[in-house]
């Protein structure tokens, strides 16, 4: 994708309370189905010390007929903390100016994308720039605060995975003015949520071109692949060194998917990497941040995978709710980018996937487990 200002080069760019679990032990990965996982103790678990600033708790699941709790607005002395490595094709550094337009700039033109059932739009601006834009809509599944949540997270985390995104709102009748077509705007009119005029979503930086990933000629996600890379990530397997840089990435991704509670990705069509094969983007997280303790599918993908990345591992052993809640900070448009109790749901997560890794050191050894850097 070309801006004004700069031409991307696609190769680069491209807890709570305590929550009881069943203990198990837990030895070589099986992709049989979802067993539960024993929950690792840590201080930001403890539910007499784990608390978000300026008296914002992290708050238990609240009944299904409670809606969840809001955060109270919380004003930081320091700003949010930066990670100034990335092992993605995204940093932090370069953030700004690929978020710059999206902010700015004014649409030009706009289509609905194919694929899916939830509303998911191409946005191009007065500089070229492109961007998918997920608006608030009657999808309840597809929820576009979230994906700036992910984001957020993930460069919390110095991951570098999730395309950058920012919310943004638009007059409606503007908005709607510059459709493609009458069948997109026909779409949109039935799909979107406008509050008093005012249409709010998320805007994410345009991938220019994406690729499903290969193992051994297989894609990533199909029954073939699968069982492909699930063996090459036994704690006991060597890494084939052809293979090791997208599986390094994989790892990532299952860790990462289960932290925030993804359960899109395996769906179809949500895994996907650039065409030299050597990059994979964390895409499509609309659909994440439940409050519970992770479960279903994945687990089951986490559970496919023994080997996993000595600095990822190290940086969620320390993860804490205060940072989480700095990295949140700025939601505008939206009132807050995630609950206390969705808040709460990832350090549950945080810790039962340390649990399941240290599980795995004491039966196969660190070195066979943290076998990525």
């Amino acid at each position: 994708m070309r801006l004004r200002t700069c031409i991307v080069a696609e190769g680069i760019v491209a807890g709570g309370a305590v929550l009881a679990v069943i203990l198990i032990a837990v030895h070589e990965p099986t992709p049989q189905a979802s067993q539960p996982l024993r929950s690792a103790s840590s201080p930001a678990a403890d539910a007499a010390t784990a608390r978000l600033p300026e008296g914002v708790p992290i708050v238990a699941r609240a009944p299904a007929s409670t809606p969840p709790a809001v955060p109270e607005p919380v004003v930081l002395e320091a700003a949010p903390p930066s990670v100034e490595t990335s092992s993605g094709p995204f940093s932090q550094a370069g953030d700004n100016e690929l978020l710059r337009p999206l902010r700015d700039e004014a649409v030009v033109t706009w289509k609905t994308n194919t694929g899916g059932t939830s509303l998911s739009l191409r946005v191009e601006f007065a500089s070229g720039a492109r961007a998918a834009f997920k608006p608030e809509q009657i999808h309840g599944g597809s929820t576009p605060r979230r994906e700036i949540a992910a984001y957020r997270l993930d460069r919390l985390l110095g991951l570098g995975r999730v395309p950058p995104a920012v919310g943004r709102s638009f007059s409606r009748d503007e908005f709607v003015a510059k459709a493609a077509s009458p069948a997109d705007r026909a779409r949109f009119d039935e799909e979107a949520i406008a509050v008093d005029g005012t249409i709010r979503g998320e805007l994410s930086w345009w991938v220019p071109v994406l690729v499903s990933p290969l193992v051994n000629g297989y894609p990533f996600d199909e029954t073939e692949g699968i069982m492909t890379w699930r063996k090459m990530l036994l704690p006991s397997a060597e890494v084939p060194e052809p293979q090791r840089l997208l599986l390094a990435q994989l790892s990532d991704l299952t860790a990462f998917d289960f932290l925030v509670g993804n359960v899109d990705r395996w769906t179809g069509g949500n895994l996907k990497g650039n065409k030299a094969q050597t990059q994979l983007y964390f895409l499509d997280n609309t659909m994440a941040f439940s409050p519970d303790a992770g479960t279903g599918r994945t687990l089951g993908y986490l559970q496919r995978v023994g080997k996993f990345s000595r600095r990822l591992v190290a940086r969620l052993r320390g993860l804490t709710g205060e940072e989480i809640v700095a990295a949140l900070q700025d939601p505008a448009p939206f009132d807050y980018l995630l609950s206390n109790d969705e808040i709460a749901g990832i350090l549950r997560r945080r810790d039962v996937f340390i649990g399941y890794v240290d599980d795995l050191i004491a039966k196969h050894g660190e070195a066979k487990v943290l076998a990525f850097p």
